[in-house]
């Protein structure tokens, strides 16, 4: 009995270890089974989101990304394509935010660094980038560190370190076309030019103004610019008398990078075939880049005025001052508000505040559609209103007594303001053809206008011709458009015209301008395009 208690409990203790080793062992066949069709199951959506990317459906690509990272949140890869296309959706803010996300799990993630790099100088964030490129100065990520920053630098108008960096991202051995093309366009830029600018304009005042212009420029460095300009004006009154001008000009422009600061100074002579022979012109601005693609400036300018039949008789010299904040962001809002005060040798002061916002419709490679608004105030301290005839063979109470007035010798807007919708275009098909288009209408206009009445008095009786004032309601527009041509690196062909009525004319304008940059030599210094 002893003996058969002994061999069962051997049987059945064998039984268990054998039941204990076939769980064991399907369970430990089994997991590898789960866990290799979970890590397959990621891998496809992956791979889906790539294929989805591929054939253009971003939204679908972003989605099934998503879905794969509420199961694998650390998937560096993942998390680079859904920041990647969420940026080629255009929805920079989200991008934005999956690009930091990625950066916080994955800081030592190089492509996704040199990604988020891009898309930050693309969307107009260049101290951002250049933090997230900090350290990155490795041999293999050399060139394209160089080549991002350079494309940086090229974008915020500092040629010369633009054309540093860029050398050595070639150098390094970055052969992206568009590196080379924007090296090559530096050069372009930078090499001497010349052009020819033939100009017609009539209003109805009338005055009928032709217009000869040549103009020739050289970058001494990258970020000094000199241009000589010389201009041919005649001017054609409703009387057919005529009136010559003659102007010449030097100006001085620079980019002091480390200062985010432009500077201009120019001077020049103005010559007369009516009053004292010669003049002389001058100007100076300095602006400094801000932050959010700001800029504050002034600028201060002695120039000729010749927008009156009476100022094409005489003298009228104004001397300007204005201060100005200017936006112009990458994303395409364009903007500026300012304040000009411009005084007369009479000592007559007319002052001007504007601003304007235009934003981005349509924004694109190809195609730029913006709308917006513009208001200004304008004032001046004493009206020029004049009988047009102030001597007249007529006393002010007969009817032939002509009471029409005229600005003389400029014009004086009185306590105007304006309120006007704006909206601009620019279509390019190419770089060769350029086409821009814009205007204005002010849907509400009104100033204290001058109007001559003959009054009548009694103490003493007598009838005397006297300025007025009412108030005028009008709309003022205008409306402009242009056709660039670049045939070649070396001509460029600027077709423009413009027409537009103010609070005191109305005027249309034609010009074609032709511009040729000695750029052969320095496309082949570059490397060509």
């Amino acid at each position: 009995m002893a003996l058969r208690n002994l061999i069962f409990r051997l049987r059945y203790g064998t039984r268990l270890i054998t039941f204990a080793l076939v769980c064991a062992t399907g369970f430990i066949t089994s997991l590898p089974a789960t866990v290799t069709a979970q890590v397959q199951s990621g891998t496809n959506q992956r791979e889906v989101a790539v294929r989805l990317r591929n054939a253009g459906d971003f939204a679908g690509a972003v989605k099934a990304l998503r879905s794969h990272l509420a199961s694998y949140p650390d998937d560096g890869d993942a998390l680079r394509l859904l920041a990647q296309t969420l940026y080629w959706l255009q929805d920079f803010s989200e991008s934005r935010a999956a690009y930091e996300n990625a950066l916080s799990i994955h800081p030592e993630d190089t492509e996704l660094r040199l990604q988020y790099a891009q898309m930050l100088i693309e969307t107009g964030d260049g101290n951002r980038a250049r933090d997230v490129l900090a350290g990155l100065g490795s041999q293999e990520t050399h060139g394209r560190v160089d080549a991002i920053l350079g494309t940086l630098a090229y974008w915020e108008g500092d040629l010369a370190r633009a054309e540093d960096l860029l050398s050595s991202a070639i150098a390094s051995g970055d052969t992206d076309p568009a590196i080379r093309r924007i090296h090559t366009d530096i050069a372009v830029m930078t090499a001497p030019w010349a052009g020819m600018t033939p100009a017609y304009q009539h209003d109805d005042q009338p005055i009928t103004r032709s217009e000869i212009g040549a103009e020739a420029g050289w970058f001494p460095s990258s970020s000094t610019s000199i241009k000589v300009t010389a201009r041919g004006l005649r001017f054609a009154l409703g009387d057919t008398a005529n009136r010559n001008v003659s102007l010449a000009d030097v100006a001085l422009s620079h980019y002091a990078a480390a200062a985010h600061t432009e500077l201009e100074l120019g001077g020049g002579a103005v010559a007369r075939s009516f009053g004292s022979s010669v003049g002389y012109t001058a100007r100076a601005a300095v602006s400094f880049r801000l932050p959010a693609h700001f800029k504050l400036g002034a600028r201060g300018e002695r120039s000729p005025y010749f927008n009156t039949e009476a100022s094409l008789s005489q003298n009228v010299v104004t001397n300007t001052v204005i201060g100005f904040l200017s936006l112009d962001d990458p994303r395409g809002w364009l903007g500026e508000t300012a304040y000009q005060a411009q005084r007369y040798e009479d000592a007559n002061t007319v002052m001007t505040g504007y601003a304007w916002l235009l934003a981005p419709l349509i924004h694109s490679s190809t195609l730029d559609i913006r709308a917006g608004y513009a208001a200004s105030l304008q004032n001046s301290s004493e009206s020029r209103f004049t009988l047009a005839h102030p001597s007249q063979p007529y006393l002010p109470s007969d009817p032939r007594f002509d009471m029409s007035g005229v600005y003389s010798p400029y014009y004086t807007p009185i306590d105007l303001q304006s309120h006007s919708a704006i909206a601009a275009m620019t279509a390019r098909s190419s770089n060769s053809v350029i086409f821009n288009a814009g205007g204005s209408y002010a849907f509400y206009a009104t100033e204290t206008a001058p109007v001559f009445l003959a009054i009548t008095t009694t103490t003493p009786p007598a009838i005397t011709v006297q300025r007025r004032t009412y108030t005028r309601n009008f709309n003022p527009w205008n409306a402009h458009a242009s056709l660039e041509l670049n045939p070649s690196a070396s001509f460029s062909l600027v077709a423009s015209g413009e027409t537009f009525r103010t609070g005191f004319y109305a005027a249309t304008g034609a010009s074609v301008g032709l511009i040729y940059h000695f750029a052969d030599h320095a496309i082949k210094a570059a490397g060509g395009y």
